[in-house]
């Protein structure tokens, strides 16, 4: 799929009415970037769920990047369509800005608009999982380390910061680690401040972003290494990969649709 400007996939051709996706499609939406360059872990995760043959179709959209919601709703011919959030919680981007953009398309009476995928229970499996394989490969002492959870934030909006400690609640109740905390991009404490969050000799910051992006590639890095040139005291710190890297995210997003095909969620109109 990559190297596509639509990002679009087609399972193999099957009878009418009796394809593996019982004429179902997936559609993933991510925030995407100014710059066209947001479109990796989509990509690749639309790639894997198509290889799984469960769909009839399955797309990819953005919010701030082509292709968009409408120009893909108006290419699957599925007659029921699922829309999966590659987004952390459920914010402005999820109640206002998505919600908007199928409306705008042709065939929206078809759509059935799941849940934000990082609202998934199976989140915080996926969070300590990358923070056991960090400390592992580091030679950190878990009881020793404190787990930071990067999420991104709003001086306006508490609904990321929330859905971060939210999610350090969840994998703080373990009681592996010497700690589980917060910080953040766009409110205190940011992720320069890891040092004064994190007490312990060892800290392990966990990228909360579903679908990469800038924040996991230069905001996050960048923070987390200003806070390590401040003081020159012998802790150490790793950053793992974005959550939405992890390989099991993609069943996340099956049991999503599977659990709002079974509930027979209303489609938007």
């Amino acid at each position: 799929m990559s190297g596509t400007r639509y990002a679009f996939q087609r399972a193999p051709a099957t009878d009418p009415g009796a394809g593996p996706g019982n004429g179902r499609a997936l559609l993933l939406f991510a925030h995407g970037t100014s710059d066209g360059a947001g479109a990796e872990i989509a990509d690749r995760l639309a790639a894997e769920l198509t290889h799984r043959d469960l769909f009839d179709e399955v797309a990819v959209c953005f919010s701030l990047q082509d292709p968009r919601p409408a120009e893909i709703l108006a290419r699957l011919s599925s007659p029921r369509i699922f829309v999966v959030p590659l987004l952390a919680c459920d914010g402005r981007i999820t109640r206002d800005v998505l919600p908007g953009l199928i409306g705008l398309a042709d065939g929206r009476e078809r759509v059935t608009l799941c849940p934000p995928v990082g609202q998934h229970p199976g989140i915080a499996g996926i969070v300590a999982g990358m923070a056991g394989a960090a400390a592992e490969a580091a030679g950190f002492v878990p009881g020793a380390t404190t787990v930071l959870i990067a999420g991104h934030g709003h001086r306006h909006d508490p609904t990321s910061a929330g859905a971060a400690r939210r999610l350090a609640e969840q994998v703080r109740a373990d009681g592996s680690w010497g700690a589980v905390d917060c910080v953040f991009l766009s409110e205190t404490p940011t992720a320069r401040h890891w040092r004064t969050v994190s007490s312990t000799p060892d800290t392990i910051v966990v990228p909360y972003f579903i679908s990469g992006g800038r924040h996991e590639a230069v905001d996050l890095p960048s923070l987390v290494k200003a806070g390590e040139s401040d003081v020159s005291d012998g802790r150490r710190v790793v950053l793992t990969p974005a959550v939405g890297r992890a390989p099991q995210l993609a069943f996340l997003v099956l049991d999503e649709v599977l659990e709002m095909a079974r509930n027979r969620a209303p489609e938007m109109a």
